[in-house]
Protein backbone atom coordinates (compact mmCIF):
# COMPACT_ATOMS: atom_id res chain seq x y z
CA UNK A 1 0.00 0.00 0.00
CA UNK A 2 3.17 2.64 0.67
CA UNK A 3 4.14 2.03 -2.86
CA UNK A 4 0.66 2.93 -4.25
CA UNK A 5 1.51 5.71 -2.56
CA UNK A 6 4.68 6.76 -3.65
CA UNK A 7 3.61 6.07 -7.44
CA UNK A 8 0.89 7.80 -7.08
CA UNK A 9 2.38 11.25 -5.39
CA UNK A 10 4.76 10.89 -8.18
CA UNK A 11 2.40 10.81 -10.76
CA UNK A 12 0.48 13.86 -9.13
CA UNK A 13 3.99 15.49 -8.95
CA UNK A 14 5.04 15.50 -12.62
CA UNK A 15 1.74 16.22 -13.82
CA UNK A 16 1.87 19.28 -11.48
CA UNK A 17 5.54 20.29 -12.89
CA UNK A 18 4.00 19.56 -16.33
CA UNK A 19 1.09 22.47 -15.90
CA UNK A 20 3.10 24.43 -14.48
CA UNK A 21 5.73 24.37 -17.55
CA UNK A 22 3.11 24.82 -19.85
CA UNK A 23 1.74 27.70 -18.10
CA UNK A 24 4.48 29.91 -17.71
CA UNK A 25 6.56 28.73 -20.25
CA UNK A 26 6.89 31.15 -23.74
CA UNK A 27 8.83 28.70 -26.03
CA UNK A 28 6.87 26.32 -28.45
CA UNK A 29 9.52 23.08 -28.12
CA UNK A 30 9.59 23.50 -23.77
CA UNK A 31 5.93 23.54 -24.06
CA UNK A 32 5.51 20.49 -25.94
CA UNK A 33 7.96 18.96 -23.00
CA UNK A 34 5.68 19.90 -20.71
CA UNK A 35 2.55 18.47 -21.86
CA UNK A 36 5.22 14.79 -22.44
CA UNK A 37 5.98 15.21 -18.66
CA UNK A 38 1.82 15.30 -18.27
CA UNK A 39 1.79 12.71 -20.09
CA UNK A 40 3.60 10.82 -18.16
CA UNK A 41 2.59 11.60 -14.72
CA UNK A 42 -1.19 9.85 -16.18
CA UNK A 43 1.01 7.20 -17.46
CA UNK A 44 2.34 6.22 -14.24
CA UNK A 45 -1.28 6.51 -12.27
CA UNK A 46 -2.66 4.47 -15.07
CA UNK A 47 -0.10 1.34 -14.60
CA UNK A 48 -0.51 1.81 -10.74
CA UNK A 49 -3.87 1.97 -10.89
CA UNK A 50 -4.13 -1.11 -13.15
CA UNK A 51 -1.16 -3.46 -11.25
CA UNK A 52 -2.94 -2.50 -8.10
CA UNK A 53 -6.53 -3.57 -9.56
CA UNK A 54 -4.76 -6.53 -11.52
CA UNK A 55 -3.26 -8.22 -8.18
CA UNK A 56 -7.01 -7.95 -6.79
CA UNK A 57 -8.82 -9.49 -10.01
CA UNK A 58 -6.63 -11.58 -11.62
CA UNK A 59 -5.01 -10.42 -14.59
CA UNK A 60 -6.38 -6.78 -15.63
CA UNK A 61 -4.30 -5.02 -18.24
CA UNK A 62 -6.21 -2.92 -18.92
CA UNK A 63 -4.32 0.31 -17.61
CA UNK A 64 -1.13 -0.91 -19.40
CA UNK A 65 -3.05 -1.15 -23.17
CA UNK A 66 -4.45 2.62 -22.14
CA UNK A 67 -0.98 3.54 -20.62
CA UNK A 68 0.19 2.47 -24.36
CA UNK A 69 -2.24 4.27 -26.40
CA UNK A 70 -1.90 7.65 -24.25
CA UNK A 71 2.41 6.90 -25.02
CA UNK A 72 1.88 6.61 -28.95
CA UNK A 73 -0.86 9.59 -28.45
CA UNK A 74 1.97 11.56 -26.65
CA UNK A 75 4.60 10.30 -29.59
CA UNK A 76 2.41 11.48 -32.58
CA UNK A 77 1.93 15.06 -30.26
CA UNK A 78 5.35 15.36 -30.30
CA UNK A 79 5.83 14.95 -34.42
CA UNK A 80 2.97 17.30 -34.78
CA UNK A 81 4.69 19.80 -32.42
CA UNK A 82 8.58 19.62 -33.89
CA UNK A 83 6.68 20.21 -37.13
CA UNK A 84 4.95 22.88 -36.14
CA UNK A 85 7.83 24.50 -34.46
CA UNK A 86 10.16 24.09 -37.75
CA UNK A 87 7.50 25.59 -40.09
CA UNK A 88 7.00 28.84 -37.20
CA UNK A 89 11.14 28.43 -36.96
CA UNK A 90 11.20 29.21 -41.28
CA UNK A 91 8.56 31.65 -41.25
CA UNK A 92 9.75 33.94 -38.52
CA UNK A 93 13.28 33.64 -37.67
CA UNK A 94 13.36 36.77 -34.81
CA UNK A 95 11.30 35.36 -32.05
CA UNK A 96 10.70 31.85 -31.10
CA UNK A 97 8.21 32.50 -28.70
CA UNK A 98 4.44 31.56 -28.98
CA UNK A 99 2.61 34.61 -28.60
CA UNK A 100 4.45 35.69 -31.93
CA UNK A 101 2.88 32.01 -33.16
CA UNK A 102 -0.56 33.83 -34.33
CA UNK A 103 1.08 35.70 -37.53
CA UNK A 104 1.47 31.67 -38.93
Amino acid sequence: MRALSICITLSVLLFTVGCIGVLLRKKLLMMVMSVQVMLLGVVLALVTFSRVHGLQNGLAMDGQVMALGVILWGGMQVVLGVGLLQSFYRSNRQSEEVDSLGEL
